[in-house]
């Protein structure tokens, strides 16, 4: 048929449906253009497509982007209006789209009343709720929400009770959040190492190092891989309680063979947890080697001062040979074990290669971190 046959016969365009509607929105909030993809939701009631409850739930991704609580509960409503019933796809989103605004209260609202107009609600839904309790930082909310899981024989997902554990974390009701980590345990949910990593944060932050120690055998028993956000924060835990007990003077140093070591739990502590991750395959950052390093350190003590002296057979008035004291503070200020670690971390390239067998060390210690600095010089 030719061009004119077709315009005299009246042929008319083609119009969009909601498969149409749905791949214009996605394209627009893929390319992060949440207004645009509003833009083209309105083509739904311009051409009159009733839809389905998935270019609804499209619709709610560009909300979720923004946390335009607002326009999300327009589609809500506009889905009741022209009775298309939500699946629990959309309910989820909903939701979601109230965490993102941190309005865990509008987040229950919406599941109050998809439960009073009979639609489906299950585990993808009560998971989002969560995360909208994690999102606002509610974790009163969350513990309420936790309980009700229960009472109605829901089986928890890990990503729920990971938003769980982090709106207690960050709530700082960590104690807390290591009961509800034997419960979820309890209950048949394998933590993994999202779980973990936010329970060492915590720990870290709140500086309740004994319990870090006791997660990291809880780590091991799991079978679950250190991360280098879980070796961090438990050798910067060592190091906050190494830096305790050298504030207190309770740092004891032994000499075996004539050489002093220190005798500390949190040494050795960080050396284990160091010497872990690098057998795993993990190169230690800089932090994580100077936080060791830290854990080394000699106390500045007059006493073991005398008693270092005394076993390198060197017998004099120290107040009258000040070089003798140069010298200690050059030499005496670090475990021997900390040139052994900064040695091979240097072999494993995570810090400049050095030998500490050379007669004439040459480094740029500008850019280390404080402690790897004091050894290197």
């Amino acid at each position: 048929m030719t061009a004119e046959a077709s315009e005299s016969k009246g042929s008319k365009p083609i119009l969009p449906d909601h498969v149409t509607v749905g791949a214009l929105m996605k394209t627009c909030i893929q390319a992060g253009q949440a207004d645009r993809a509003r833009e083209v939701y309105k083509m739904l009631q311009e051409y009159n497509i009733k839809g389905t409850p998935e270019v609804y739930t499209i619709a709610l991704r560009s909300c979720s982007l923004t946390g335009d609580l607002g326009f999300a509960l327009k589609i809500y409503e506009d889905m009741n209006k022209i009775g298309v019933q939500p699946d629990e796809m959309f309910l989820s989103a909903l939701v979601d789209v109230a965490g993102h605004a941190r309005r865990a209260d509008a987040a229950f609202e919406i599941m109050k009343d998809a439960r009073a107009k009979g639609y489906q609600v299950g585990t993808i839904a009560y998971s989002s709720l969560m995360g909208a309790c994690c999102n606002a930082k509610d974790w009163k909310k969350a513990l309420q929400l936790f309980e009700e899981i229960k009472s109605i024989k829901l089986m928890p997902t890990v990503s729920m009770m990971n938003a769980l554990i982090t709106a207690l974390c960050d709530g700082d009701q960590v104690l807390k959040s290591f009961e509800v980590l034997s419960e979820m345990k309890r209950l048949g949910v394998c933590p993994n190492m999202i779980t973990y990593s936010v329970l060492f944060v915590a720990c870290e932050r709140n500086a309740e190092a004994q319990l870090g120690l006791d997660l990291f055998e809880q780590l091991k028993i799991d079978s679950i891989d250190l991360n280098p956000t879980i070796v961090g924060c438990l050798t910067g835990l060592c190091l906050q309680m190494f830096d305790n007990d050298l504030s207190l003077g309770n740092i004891v140093v032994t000499f075996n063979l004539g050489k002093p070591q220190i005798e500390n739990k949190w040494t050795s502590s960080a050396i284990k947890v160091y010497r872990e991750a690098i057998s795993t395959g993990l190169l230690p950052s800089s932090d994580v080697l100077s936080q060791v390093l830290g854990c080394l350190r000699f106390p500045h003590d007059n006493t073991l001062t005398n008693t270092f002296i005394e076993n390198m057979g060197i017998s004099c008035d120290i107040p009258h040979h000040p070089n003798v004291n140069s010298l200690l503070e050059g030499f005496g200020e670090y475990d021997i074990r900390a040139f052994s670690i900064l040695e091979e971390a240097a072999s494993l390239g995570a810090v400049e290669s050095i030998s500490m067998k050379d007669t004439r060390i040459l480094v740029d210690a500008r850019k280390s971190k404080i402690y790897t600095a004091e050894v290197f010089c």
